[in-house]
């Protein structure tokens, strides 16, 4: 749910990284980079993945906001997939 600014993600990202050098790295754009560390969006779990992997952060550090919810959208796909 988007609405959490994630400000660690935002303080790690530009130890190592412009907005725009990162968002090459992790194919999105600037715009939508700056969405998520805003809380204006959330990121799909492949970016995020992409995100964490490229800043060699953990999940649970960098969007601690989505875990839960990703728990649940996980469970409902796998209920889906195996009816």
């Amino acid at each position: 749910m988007p609405g959490v600014p994630r400000k660690r993600l935002r303080e790690i990202r530009q130890t190592k990284y412009t907005l725009e050098e990162f968002a090459k790295l992790v194919h999105s754009s600037p715009t939508h980079l700056s969405d998520i560390e805003n809380g204006k969006r959330d990121p799909s779990p492949e970016l995020a993945s992409a995100i964490c992997r490229i800043l060699g952060r953990s999940f649970s550090e960098l969007f601690p906001d989505l875990r839960e919810n990703y728990i649940k959208k996980s469970a409902l796909l796998l209920s889906l997939a195996t009816q």
